[in-house]
């Protein structure tokens, strides 16, 4: 009888183990990656293989390096794909999309779209026979195994006093070892990691490490990276989010944690900072703990989903209006001022320097200031492409330049307008005595910032001279926005737009196909500036 017992005791603790290998989520979600792999060589196979078309081929390993670079980009910055419907359609309950069960989803499937993507760039490559062995990984805290048998049920008719003494049961599982770094040491380690992989800016590395200071001071120095809750990061997050713009420097808050100074601004009812600059303090925490996630060293992101509305940024963006383009572009900056001392007085000197030049080029290309900045008179060149020369701006890289992203590395078309006004001139003329930057004596960098001073400038001395009714928010970025619009007014579609203008472009359809020289000059061509901007005179 205590054979049997036993032998029935052991079969049920098999059973349990069965049921908890086998988890309902993960497998809805290997069904469905499956299933997208096998579309996907499918397209492949019928676009490719079939006609052993070495053009399609092209356009295959093309698209699929997009998509994957997309993803990567999106990845880390916190931002992932959504859970398909043949998943959450299949549930027993629904899952609200602001839970955190949702957005450890959301990173699988992210995961999976880019091992098709990886799958589809490796085929291009003639590797036909690669498959992908992923698997996805579910914390079990968060998605329990599903029962699909009721191993009680086998027990039934086990009476309690025959059941196997409790000092004869399974021992509970181990608690797994925090063995993850501290707080400071995961710091220290990923501002390293940020300085070797990217061409980072002092200002940009000191800002960083002043928002992670802040975390740590408050969770605690010798705390480690693994032992941060949910709970905990949403606590700070909401901290952060009352605290008013620069506290740090100010008197009432020295010395305080974040924390505290939370709790001081809520007495004091101080006006909270701006949404964005929420975003962003969270934001470089977020990344720290997603770096140690992508290595391994963390299997979820307490930060994962946590950032303020967008409303913050629409405002903190705008762009100028009709009359206020042309209160800038009819001004004396390119009409003719006093001198360079007085650029905004009426006069005869058609000024020449970085002042003039870069308004008209932020106009007409839509290229971020700091981008203007480090151009070089060797980054205006001549290109022939589709049996067609085109003047262009090469943005990138070379030459210790920086980059926002991988998006804003292009060559973008130069305007006929900047052509007659002389551009190309411009470049010649720096050429030739050798200077460093296209822009005649434009400021040097501060921090390793190249758009400090041109933004200073703008601040400071023309939004105060020539439009006075200039909101928060409108500057140099806005002539991005402008030329959206004069891009949109003449039929082109964003997706061109975007790639003029160095924006990682919005959904599938932006990321796939070939934008040459030749097609973007068409596309900027059929932008018809006000006609202001054809009374510039032009400068020799």
């Amino acid at each position: 009888m205590a054979a049997a017992i036993g032998l029935r005791i052991g079969e049920f603790w098999r059973l349990v183990a069965k049921v908890e290998k086998q988890n309902e989520v993960e497998r809805l979600l290997d069904a469905w990656f499956q299933k997208e792999l096998k579309t996907a060589w499918a397209v492949f196979h019928t676009n490719v293989i079939a006609p052993d078309d070495d053009e399609q081929r092209a356009l295959q390993a093309d698209a699929a390096e997009n998509s994957l670079e997309l993803l990567r980009h999106d990845y880390q910055r916190g931002r992932y794909a959504g859970v398909p419907q043949a998943i959450l359609g299949e549930l027993d309950a629904p899952i609200d999309p602001a839970a955190h069960a949702y957005t450890v989803l959301a990173i699988e499937v992210s995961r999976a779209l880019g091992e098709v993507s990886e799958a589809m760039t490796r085929w291009s490559a003639g590797q036909h026979d690669y498959r992908p062995k992923w698997q996805p990984r579910l914390d079990p805290v968060l998605f329990p195994p599903v029962n699909i048998a009721d191993p009680m049920a086998s027990l039934s008719a086990i009476s309690p006093a025959a059941a196997t003494p409790s000092t004869h049961a399974p021992p509970p599982p181990p608690t797994p070892k925090d063995d993850t770094p501290s707080l400071s040491e995961a710091m220290t380690e990923h501002l390293h990691r940020i300085q070797r992989e990217r061409n980072v800016t002092p200002k940009d590395i000191g800002q960083t490490e002043t928002h992670l200071r802040a975390f740590i001071d408050a969770m605690g120095a010798d705390r480690t990276i693994g032992s941060i809750t949910r709970r905990e990061a949403g606590e700070f997050f909401r901290a952060v989010q009352d605290l008013p713009a620069g506290y740090a420097r100010k008197k009432d808050f020295a010395g305080l944690n974040v924390f505290d100074a939370s709790r001081k601004a809520r007495r004091m009812g101080c006006t909270p900072m701006n949404p964005r600059t929420v975003n962003s303090r969270i934001g470089d925490v977020r990344a720290m703990f997603g770096a140690l996630m992508k290595i391994g060293v963390l299997d979820a992101n307490p930060f994962d989903g946590m950032s303020m509305g967008e409303a913050g940024y629409a405002e903190s963006e705008k762009p100028w209006t009709p009359s206020q383009l042309e209160a800038i572009f009819t001004s004396s900056i390119t009409m003719g001022c006093v001198g360079e001392r007085d650029v905004f007085t009426s006069g005869p000197l058609l000024l020449d320097d970085w002042r003039f030049w870069a308004l008209l080029i932020a106009l007409t290309s839509g290229a971020r200031i700091g981008e203007i900045a480090q151009l070089r008179p060797i980054d205006v060149f001549e290109e022939e492409a589709d049996g067609k020369k085109v003047w262009i701006y090469d943005i990138g890289r070379t030459g210790g330049r920086r980059t926002k992203n991988r998006a804003s590395i292009r060559r973008t078309p130069i305007h006929s307008e900047l052509i007659r006004i002389g551009v190309l001139r411009l470049a010649e003329r720096q050429r030739a005595i050798e200077a460093p930057t296209l822009l005649p004596n434009v400021p040097k960098p501060v921090q390793g910032s190249h758009s400090h001073g041109l933004t200073k400038w703008m601040g400071e001395q023309l939004r105060p001279r020539l439009v006075a009714d200039a909101v928060t928010g409108q500057g140099w970025h806005s002539f991005r926005h402008n030329l959206q619009d004069f891009s949109r007014a003449a039929s082109n579609p964003d997706s061109v737009s975007d790639r003029i203008a160095g924006r990682t472009p919005e959904g599938a359809g932006g990321r796939y196909g070939r934008f040459g020289p030749a097609m973007l000059q068409d596309a900027l061509e059929k932008i018809e500036f006000p006609a202001w901007i054809k009374n510039i005179p032009p400068r020799s």
